[in-house]
């Protein structure tokens, strides 16, 4: 047995493009939630990464975690978490600059004496949408917060993404792959079981795979977890009603929601990207795959049809 150093993390997961960002980010506003500002990839891309895994897929389950190896992998994420909240002058930084990679070991560092295990903290990372029974191994106790977009929109959001040349070149395409419109050499976001089965497919259908595929993972592994340690959020209900549905996630998560008064007018405005290149995506390109999702999105609560 090992000392604890976190407790009821609230690990946030969702595909890319949905609003997961702009969601961590707010709910990092709270005194009571400790976090890294960013994702937690870097700490776990050590033997985790698809590379050390023959590019199989970022799936990780609680059989990827030796027992012996999950203290040290806890006293890493405890090590790493800073909390501005609990700093006089900390609520005034700008939300949207706090995950800079340069200033999230100085907040640990600053904000280390106030820290107490065991700790809460909020996590995000997208391959986590993938990895719930990892994390659970992990946390215990955790609890686990999934966001959803509409597809038509996170899709057309997501193919943006890989027409940028800029960002999300996440990982180079083997010899001979060939994503129909796509003319980058390399896979973006994340690597889904079953992602070579993609060669010679348009992107439209690459990007309902990946989030068909993703979100289906996640329902399954989380099938029959307990209602206060599973709740999911329509990123649609965040955008009209942030305030509202932060508090509800706070009564949710045991925190106080009066610390999210503050985005009653919106929220926080994460992951924008800049001076990126204008993709013009054809609607009709989408709508032709929303089929492909037409049973995760009903489970989800989206109708793809009409």
């Amino acid at each position: 047995m090992h000392d604890q150093l976190i407790r009821d993390p609230i690990i946030i997961v969702g595909t890319p493009r949905s609003g997961t960002s702009s969601l961590f980010a707010a709910l990092a506003c709270h005194s009571d939630l400790w976090s890294i500002y960013s994702e937690s990839g870097w700490l776990l891309d050590g033997p985790y990464h698809p590379k050390y895994r023959g590019w199989d897929s970022h799936v990780l389950t609680d059989l990827d975690l030796d027992p012996k190896a999950r203290p040290e992998l806890e006293r890493q994420f405890f090590e790493a978490v800073g909390n501005l909240e609990r700093l006089p002058l900390g609520r005034h930084i700008p939300i949207a600059g706090r995950g800079k990679p340069w200033l999230t070991p100085f907040i640990a560092k600053l904000t280390r004496p106030l820290k107490k295990p065991p700790v809460r903290i909020v996590e995000k990372n997208i391959p986590n949408i993938l990895r719930t029974r990892f994390m659970r191994a992990l946390f215990p106790t955790a609890r686990f917060l999934h966001l959803t977009r509409n597809p038509l929109d996170n899709l057309t959001a997501m193919y943006r993404g890989w027409m940028n040349p800029y960002r999300y070149n996440d990982f180079p395409l083997p010899p001979g792959f060939k994503v129909v419109g796509h003319e980058g050499g390399s896979w973006a976001f994340l690597l889904p079981p079953g992602w070579r089965s993609m060669n010679g497919k348009t992107l439209a259908e690459v990007c309902a795979f990946q989030w068909g595929s993703c979100h289906r993972r996640c329902l399954d592994d989380l099938a029959g977890t307990d209602p206060s340690r599973y709740l999911r959020i329509h990123f649609e209900e965040l955008v009209m009603k942030p305030a509202e549905t932060l508090s509800l996630i706070a009564s949710w998560a045991q925190l106080d929601p009066r610390q999210y008064s503050r985005f009653i007018s919106g929220l926080p405005r994460i992951n924008m990207t800049k001076n990126a290149p204008r993709v013009d995506v054809k609607v009709e390109e989408i709508r032709a795959v929303l089929p492909l999702v037409e049973d995760v999105a009903g489970d989800l609560g989206y109708s793809v049809l009409g």
